[in-house]
């Protein structure tokens, strides 16, 4: 099959256009200029820029210990079917002990190589609904991945971009090809430490990269690919990447020792300096032995950036591994806290060998660094963010706020003139009138604080939908039209990496539930270089109207210099779920995302606008609802409401605040996918209240809302609100519960979020896929999603200037 580099719709073999968007599938369009390139041409006639693909090809023998001297492929082609055309000639002098290595065009870039249609065998693959190609069908009969074209797609799922991505592989004749990212163009980590001086937090930020790279390599036996001086590139935003992958020898496996000799020589290539003194002690003790443990590693980093961000004198090196060592060992023992520690004095380290570093290496072809926790390799690894531990509280999360109202929303009538100064109440609203109901102890009805833990145990069971969840006895029927909902999408990207940005020095044991973000943390100063977004609302399957209502308002610009690239980035996002019956929830939630809309307008100028008002903002869509519920004497199932989720980003902070169970996840390689916001419903306020998930779900009314906007006043309408800084290249998506239901983001995280956070499916399609994801598998009620996509990187500049 032929994929659109468009609209990446997949076409058959024979088509020449796509049979989508329309766009050529002969012919590449130059990036530069525009320019139609035949694919057998690298470079674009008119302008000269690179228009074609072409991949780093690694030539090696399938058993190392009997397969030289390696056959050559002769020019002008690697392969027997003249798809990769060789751009460089290949001779003996190319051969090293790992095999060798050349550049090669794809004169077919828009077909699908072997390996990926294999690959998309996978049942965890997205299905794109055409019938699979003979080739396909023929290809994966084989079901034959060569053993390192394997261990390529496992450890991408951890570490990519730092690992580059694999396009194809094959075996023959005892010989095994490899085909890779080309990223020749990068500067090597010895040139770059060679041509500049860096700033010590950015050389930590780059000797942090490679301890988690570490963490992975290291117990696949992939450890030597961090000791290869020509293999470890950078790329602009000091990000790590590994060119490829080297085997450890199964008789003598890399040791810390021996990465400390690579950092030694990496350090000598800059200018002494007194905050360099620990990092240069580091290396030294990594050789000796006395450090002799990641964890260890990576507390004394973490130490080290402790005292160069609170500006402190550094005290003498040697003491910094015997702090850390002491801190490790009570952290994985805490009984053992109080025992002696190793009698390590810094007179006691031998004096630093000289080393001389070799001439810079020449530039080859390389991928980003990505970091996860470095002791949970099982996690995904991703090096971005840059956040130096054991300082601060953490500056990533806020805990949920406490909601204030948790009871059922049935729809009664709520007079305000029996409510003006009331707490919230905490029961749900039945078809009966709350004014018959007597006045409760306002310490009574005070909402139980919600958790993440509460969050978390939540079980998903198919949801009722607002409207059955929303308890109306009375049926009054209001006509309305019918809404219009245009899919909005706007990208401001100015970088062509998708590499991760968050990089975390931790505490070494930190467990993998909370994934260490309680831990104090020193959060080094982050932009913006690239904010996308896309959003789709559907009917369903079962429904015959959309109450369902998205708004996306973006301002983004971009700023370049000589120092870098950036966005500044304003970004409102609105997802309401309506509900009332017939055309009201349609009204409600256009309602209340144009007065939010047209709110922000007026009061979001210059930051980020706070707690109080975000939730000003919010009573008032409340009331602009509730005010038309009362105009229109509206009761039971005639009075209209709608859930709120939004999301506010500027640059790389965002808030979010929620009222009801619209819900808002966070995805990025480091966290996995989490729920940031807690339903506001009848099974999660048993739960605060103690009640066990399976008993509290067990309820017939577990589904009813306790909050929404419009039904009630706003004594009785308490936001959710919360903030969160961007330090990570993530996935943000706002959901209406008809995407949510039966854990259908949960268990589609591979097939789906995937995709888009690597950048290998557009926003728009990724949207497309989940909505149709839903109808296969929900389909009961309406669908709405926003996909937001941000990608940051350390801003190396502040740093230089601090």
């Amino acid at each position: 099959m032929l994929v659109c580099p468009q609209c990446e719709f997949e076409n058959p073999d024979s088509n020449k256009f796509c049979q989508q968007c329309g766009a050529s599938l002969q012919e590449i369009a130059c990036p530069a200029c525009g320019s139609s390139v035949p694919f057998d041409v690298e470079l674009c006639p008119t302008c000269g820029a690179t228009a074609g693909t072409s991949w780093r090809a690694i030539i090696a023998a399938v058993d190392a210990a009997v397969g030289w001297p390696l056959v050559l492929p002769a020019l002008p082609y690697l392969d027997l079917q003249h798809r990769y055309r060789l751009l460089e000639a290949l001779s003996a002098t190319s051969l090293s002990l790992v095999g060798a290595e050349v550049r090669v065009l794809d004169c077919q870039p828009f077909r699908l190589s072997p390996l990926e249609m294999l690959y998309s065998q996978n049942p965890d693959a997205p299905d794109t609904g055409l019938a699979r190609s003979d080739e396909a069908i023929a290809q994966s009969s084989k079901n034959t991945i060569p053993a390192i074209a394997q261990t390529y797609l496992d450890l991408q799922q951890q570490l990519y971009p730092s690992l580059p991505h694999i396009h194809d592989a094959w075996e023959k004749d005892g010989q095994i090809v490899v085909l890779l990212e080309d990223r020749s163009s990068l500067p090597s980590l010895a040139e770059l430490g060679a041509s500049e001086v860096l700033p010590p937090f950015q050389i930590l930020h780059l000797l942090h990269q490679m301890t988690e790279l570490w963490n992975a390599l290291q117990p696949v036996g992939y450890a030597q690919s961090l000791l290869e001086l020509n293999n470890l590139k950078v790329d602009e935003d000091q990000l790590l990447y590994l060119q490829r992958l080297y085997q450890d020898k199964p008789d003598a496996p890399p040791q810390l020792r021996d990465l400390g000799r690579v950092w030694k020589l990496l350090l000598q290539q800059q200018p002494s300096h007194e905050n360099l003194n620990p990092l240069v002690q580091v290396c030294q003790d990594l050789e000796l032995g006395t450090i002799a443990t990641v964890d260890v590693l990576q507390h004394c980093l973490s130490m080290i950036a402790d005292l160069l961000q609170g500006g402190e004198e550094l005290p003498d090196a040697g003491a910094i591994a015997l702090d850390a060592t002491t801190e490790a060992i009570a952290l994985d023992k805490p009984e053992a806290a109080d025992e002696t520690a190793p009698d390590l004095q810094a007179d006691d380290i031998q004096a630093e060998d000289t080393v001389v570093l070799p001439p810079a290496l020449s530039a080859k072809d390389t991928a980003p660094a990505d970091a996860a926790s470095a002791n949970h390799p099982n996690r995904p690894l991703n090096p971005t963010a840059v956040l130096l531990g054991g300082v601060t509280a953490s500056l990533l999360d806020t805990a949920p706020p406490k909601s204030a109202t948790d009871e059922p929303i049935t729809g009664e009538l709520v007079p305000s003139e029996l409510t003006t100064g009331e707490p919230v109440t905490d029961e749900p609203i039945t078809a009966e009138l709350v004014a018959s109901e007597p006045a409760a102890d306002p310490a009574a009805m005070e909402a139980e604080p919600i958790t993440a833990e509460s969050a978390a145990a939540n079980p998903a069971p198919a949801q009722a939908t607002n409207s059955e969840a929303l308890a109306m006895s009375d049926s009054a029927e209001t006509e309305t039209t019918e809404i219009l909902f245009p899919t909005v999408s706007r990208m401001a990207d100015i970088s062509v990496s998708s590499s991760p940005t968050r990089l975390e020095l931790g505490s070494p044991d930190e467990d993998s539930e909370t994934e260490g973000d309680d831990l104090p943390t020193v959060v080094l100063p982050m932009k913006l270089i690239g904010l996308e977004d896309a959003g789709r609302s559907d009917i369903g399957r079962q429904r015959e109207h959309n109450e369902d209502y998205y708004a996306i308002q973006v301002d983004v610009k971009k700023l370049e210099s000589q120092n870098g690239r950036s966005l500044k980035a304003k970004g409102l996002y609105i997802l309401c779920d309506g509900m009332g019956g017939h055309a009201s929830g349609e009204v409600a939630s256009a309602l209340a995302a144009s007065t939010l809309q047209q709110y922000f307008q007026d009061h979001w100028k210059d930051g980020l606008p706070n707690e109080a008002t975000i939730r000003d903002g919010i009573l008032l869509a409340n009331k602009a609802i509730y005010t038309l519920n009362q105009e229109n004497a509206s009761s039971g199932s005639g009075r209209m409401g709608t859930t709120l989720v939004l999301a506010l980003i500027q640059d790389t902070e965002a808030a979010i605040a929620h009222v009801g169970d619209s819900r808002l996840y966070r995805y990025s390689r480091r966290r996995g996918l989490e729920q940031l916001t807690v339903d506001h419903e009848v099974g999660q306020r048993e739960i605060q209240r103690g009640v066990e998930p399976a008993i509290a779900y067990g309820r017939p009314d577990a589904y009813q809302l306790t909050q929404a906007l419009g039904p009630r006043d706003e004594h009785f309408v308490n936001p959710d609100v919360q903030f969160v800084e961007l330090t990570e290249d993530l996935l943000l998506l706002l959901c209406s519960d008809g995407l949510t239901d039966n854990d259908l983001l949960e268990t589609h995280v591979e097939s789906h979020l995937d995709p888009m956070l690597d950048g290998q499916v557009s926003l728009d399609n990724g949207v497309n896929m989940l909505i149709d994801l839903a109808n296969q598998h929900n389909g009961h009620d309406n669908i709405t999603a926003i996909a937001i996509h941000a990608r940051v990187r350390p801003n190396l500049d502040l740093m230089k200037r601090g």
